[in-house]
């Protein structure tokens, strides 16, 4: 009933149209779709794992997360 934001871009992005259309809020030509429609976010297309991932990162000082990148290379 009330998608979340990244669930209402991929509902825009599936559909070909623009949120503003789809929440009834402005009307898109027929035969165009809403500036930006064709385009992913940075982050949507991420999977939980790397979402997982990235949140413990952030809760590394610099040390250890330099440390991890030279076991990383």
């Amino acid at each position: 009933m009330l998608p979340s934001v990244p669930t209402l871009l991929r509902m825009c992005l599936i559909l070909g149209s623009g949120p503003n259309e789809l929440l009834g809020l402005a009307e898109v030509e027929p035969g165009q779709s809403a500036p930006g429609v064709n385009t992913v976010p940075p982050g949507l297309s991420d999977t939980p794992e790397k979402r997982r991932l990235l949140r413990g990162l952030a809760r590394l000082d610099s040390q250890k997360i330099k440390a991890l990148a030279r076991w990383v290379a």
